[in-house]
């Protein structure tokens, strides 16, 4: 398996790469790769080439697939019984964990990024995925004005709080109450949390934080410039693609001019 020839196919891909490993997020980057028109590509059971809206399940392929990552895998999947206690034979494809994959065989292909790349792209799909009260994983910390929207527990019960932001704003955890009926365990105006983060987060910055800060502006600056680079050759595409097709238009209409039944009606009227 080699990188597909077509230049705007493999910027598109890394494009791919690039925007999940600084948003982490599978729907944030399907929403700006179609809020900047940059289709993703396909190709059929013939291997003809044709590019379509982004979607999270072709994002997904496009993250999941080992392939890009220079590897030959088998063995990602298995059978599970869907109905166990019942009499029907219906079964499942269900993936297996990667570290059930039953071979595995690492830089065989061209790679789009390395392995490493690749296992730390599943962790946080899956991270994601997840959710926190069965695996306490973080999840993806949500949208908000709050500094720790998304990512605070409660140190008296180790569940996840919620925002509030009814009257200021509050750190709220309402798990008891809500699944167990039993008293709110406790909220704590977020000004004053907030504020004391900020500042241990300041007082804390050292060479190698501000080093993690450099690298992440060229993060940045490598998906600008890869979402710049993208749109471009989307442009030329659809020109390209117009352009053929206004040939195609002409083209026929010659024909059908010029073919020998008209020629003949031609001559008449002549």
């Amino acid at each position: 398996m080699l990188k597909d020839p077509d230049r705007s196919v493999q910027d598109r891909l890394g494009l791919v790469f690039d925007l999940f490993l600084k948003l982490r997020s599978i729907a944030k980057v399907m929403r700006i790769l179609n809020a900047r028109g940059l289709d993703l590509p396909r190709r059929d059971r013939h291997g003809a080439l044709h590019w379509a809206r982004a979607t999270v399940s072709a994002v997904a392929a496009i993250l999941k697939n080992p392939a890009y990552a220079g590897a030959f895998v088998y063995g990602r999947t298995r059978m599970r019984d869907t109905a166990p206690d019942s009499r029907s034979a219906a079964k499942a494809k269900v993936a297996r964990p990667l570290e059930e994959w039953r071979i595995v065989v690492k830089d065989r292909y061209p790679a789009y990024i390395d392995w490493q790349t690749y296992e730390k792209i599943r962790s946080i799909v899956s991270d994601n995925r997840a959710e926190y009260m069965r695996t306490k994983t973080r999840g993806i910390p949500r949208d908000g004005d709050l500094l720790l929207h998304g990512i605070v527990w409660c140190g008296r019960c180790g569940h996840k709080m919620y925002v509030r932001y009814k009257g200021g704003g509050e750190y709220v955890c309402n798990h008891l109450r809500t699944h167990s009926g039993l008293p709110a365990c406790q909220h704590i105006r977020a000004e004053a949390v907030d504020a004391a983060v900020a500042e241990a987060f300041l007082s804390a910055l050292a060479p190698a934080e501000l080093d993690a800060l450099s690298r992440a502006r060229q993060a940045q600056s490598k998906v600008d410039s890869a979402l710049l680079a993208n749109a471009e050759r989307e442009v030329e595409r659809k020109r390209y693609a117009a352009a053929r097709r206004s040939d195609s238009m002409t083209a026929s209409i010659r024909t059908t001019v010029l073919s020998p039944p008209n020629l003949s009606a031609a001559g008449k009227a002549r």
